[in-house]
Protein backbone atom coordinates (compact mmCIF):
# COMPACT_ATOMS: atom_id res chain seq x y z
CA UNK A 1 0.00 0.00 0.00
CA UNK A 2 1.47 3.27 -0.53
CA UNK A 3 2.08 5.91 1.76
CA UNK A 4 0.21 9.35 2.35
CA UNK A 5 3.47 11.11 0.40
CA UNK A 6 3.63 8.42 -2.11
CA UNK A 7 -0.02 8.75 -3.35
CA UNK A 8 -0.01 12.79 -2.97
CA UNK A 9 3.10 12.75 -5.33
CA UNK A 10 1.08 9.91 -7.86
CA UNK A 11 -2.32 12.23 -7.25
CA UNK A 12 0.34 15.84 -8.41
CA UNK A 13 1.35 13.62 -11.44
CA UNK A 14 -2.06 12.20 -12.44
CA UNK A 15 -3.12 16.15 -12.40
CA UNK A 16 -0.25 17.36 -14.49
CA UNK A 17 -0.93 14.69 -17.14
CA UNK A 18 -4.75 15.37 -17.09
CA UNK A 19 -4.04 19.23 -17.70
CA UNK A 20 -1.90 18.10 -20.56
CA UNK A 21 -4.93 16.47 -22.24
CA UNK A 22 -4.05 12.86 -21.91
CA UNK A 23 -7.06 10.34 -21.60
CA UNK A 24 -7.75 8.75 -18.25
CA UNK A 25 -6.98 5.08 -19.52
CA UNK A 26 -3.58 6.62 -20.28
CA UNK A 27 -2.95 8.39 -16.67
CA UNK A 28 -4.46 5.60 -14.89
CA UNK A 29 -1.26 3.41 -17.03
CA UNK A 30 1.23 5.87 -16.69
CA UNK A 31 0.77 6.50 -12.81
CA UNK A 32 -0.17 3.00 -11.40
CA UNK A 33 -4.10 3.64 -10.26
CA UNK A 34 -7.06 2.51 -11.24
CA UNK A 35 -9.56 4.59 -12.99
CA UNK A 36 -11.89 5.10 -10.20
CA UNK A 37 -8.95 6.78 -8.67
CA UNK A 38 -8.46 9.04 -11.40
CA UNK A 39 -12.18 10.15 -11.86
CA UNK A 40 -12.70 10.80 -8.14
CA UNK A 41 -9.68 12.81 -7.65
CA UNK A 42 -10.22 15.39 -10.88
CA UNK A 43 -13.95 15.56 -9.44
CA UNK A 44 -12.61 16.50 -6.35
CA UNK A 45 -9.97 18.77 -7.30
CA UNK A 46 -12.52 20.24 -9.88
CA UNK A 47 -9.35 18.73 -12.69
CA UNK A 48 -12.05 19.21 -15.40
CA UNK A 49 -12.90 22.75 -14.61
CA UNK A 50 -9.09 23.30 -14.63
CA UNK A 51 -8.62 22.25 -17.53
CA UNK A 52 -10.74 23.98 -19.42
CA UNK A 53 -9.36 27.24 -18.59
CA UNK A 54 -6.05 26.29 -19.59
CA UNK A 55 -5.30 28.81 -22.00
CA UNK A 56 -5.43 31.58 -19.03
CA UNK A 57 -2.34 32.45 -17.28
CA UNK A 58 -1.71 31.13 -13.60
CA UNK A 59 -2.03 34.41 -12.70
CA UNK A 60 -5.51 34.60 -14.20
CA UNK A 61 -6.92 31.66 -12.68
CA UNK A 62 -5.54 32.73 -9.03
CA UNK A 63 -7.28 35.87 -9.32
CA UNK A 64 -10.49 34.16 -10.25
CA UNK A 65 -10.32 31.94 -7.42
CA UNK A 66 -9.54 34.43 -5.39
CA UNK A 67 -12.48 36.65 -6.84
CA UNK A 68 -14.45 33.57 -6.28
CA UNK A 69 -13.73 33.06 -2.22
CA UNK A 70 -13.79 36.65 -1.86
CA UNK A 71 -17.74 36.93 -3.31
CA UNK A 72 -18.27 33.37 -1.39
CA UNK A 73 -17.18 35.93 1.84
CA UNK A 74 -19.28 38.47 0.93
CA UNK A 75 -22.37 36.94 1.23
CA UNK A 76 -21.86 35.32 4.17
CA UNK A 77 -20.38 38.78 6.06
CA UNK A 78 -23.58 40.37 4.57
CA UNK A 79 -26.32 38.22 6.26
CA UNK A 80 -27.58 39.09 9.61
CA UNK A 81 -25.68 38.84 12.42
CA UNK A 82 -25.65 35.57 14.41
CA UNK A 83 -26.56 33.77 10.74
CA UNK A 84 -22.71 34.01 9.17
CA UNK A 85 -21.48 30.96 9.20
CA UNK A 86 -21.10 29.24 6.07
CA UNK A 87 -23.61 26.51 5.30
CA UNK A 88 -21.91 23.15 4.09
CA UNK A 89 -22.22 23.62 0.56
CA UNK A 90 -20.36 26.83 1.02
CA UNK A 91 -17.95 25.49 3.20
CA UNK A 92 -16.77 22.54 0.48
CA UNK A 93 -16.52 25.11 -2.01
CA UNK A 94 -14.63 27.30 0.54
CA UNK A 95 -12.15 24.21 1.16
CA UNK A 96 -11.82 23.10 -3.22
CA UNK A 97 -11.04 26.92 -3.60
CA UNK A 98 -8.33 27.20 -0.88
CA UNK A 99 -6.81 23.88 -2.61
CA UNK A 100 -6.63 25.34 -5.56
CA UNK A 101 -5.54 28.43 -4.86
CA UNK A 102 -2.39 26.57 -2.36
CA UNK A 103 -1.42 23.74 -5.61
CA UNK A 104 -1.41 26.50 -7.89
CA UNK A 105 0.62 28.90 -5.72
CA UNK A 106 2.98 26.22 -4.50
CA UNK A 107 2.96 23.27 -6.22
CA UNK A 108 4.86 23.53 -9.54
CA UNK A 109 8.10 22.33 -10.09
CA UNK A 110 6.75 18.83 -11.90
CA UNK A 111 4.30 20.18 -13.68
CA UNK A 112 6.43 22.35 -15.14
CA UNK A 113 9.28 19.43 -15.66
CA UNK A 114 6.27 17.55 -17.43
CA UNK A 115 5.18 20.37 -19.81
CA UNK A 116 8.76 21.05 -20.92
CA UNK A 117 9.22 16.77 -21.38
CA UNK A 118 6.05 17.63 -23.35
CA UNK A 119 6.91 20.46 -25.68
CA UNK A 120 10.46 18.30 -26.23
CA UNK A 121 9.29 15.39 -27.17
CA UNK A 122 6.51 16.85 -29.71
CA UNK A 123 9.97 18.82 -31.51
CA UNK A 124 11.64 15.56 -31.16
CA UNK A 125 8.30 13.84 -32.70
CA UNK A 126 8.68 15.96 -35.32
CA UNK A 127 11.93 15.26 -36.43
CA UNK A 128 12.81 11.87 -35.41
CA UNK A 129 9.85 10.21 -34.50
CA UNK A 130 11.33 6.84 -33.64
CA UNK A 131 13.24 8.72 -30.96
CA UNK A 132 10.56 10.58 -29.57
CA UNK A 133 9.13 6.79 -28.28
CA UNK A 134 12.88 5.97 -26.91
CA UNK A 135 13.07 9.34 -25.04
CA UNK A 136 9.80 9.34 -23.58
CA UNK A 137 10.38 6.02 -21.52
CA UNK A 138 12.90 7.69 -20.08
CA UNK A 139 10.69 11.10 -19.25
CA UNK A 140 8.03 8.46 -17.63
CA UNK A 141 10.95 6.57 -15.49
CA UNK A 142 12.17 9.87 -14.68
CA UNK A 143 8.77 11.77 -13.72
CA UNK A 144 7.41 8.05 -12.14
CA UNK A 145 11.33 8.36 -9.38
CA UNK A 146 9.73 11.59 -8.48
CA UNK A 147 6.61 9.96 -7.35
Amino acid sequence: MATKKELENKKAIAHDYFKMGFSQVEISAKVGISPQTLSKWAKDGLWRDERKSITQTRQEILKNYHDQLSELNRTIQNREEGKRIPSKPEADIMTQLLNAIQKLENDTSLSETISVFTAFLDFVRSQAPEKALEISDFCDAYIKSKM
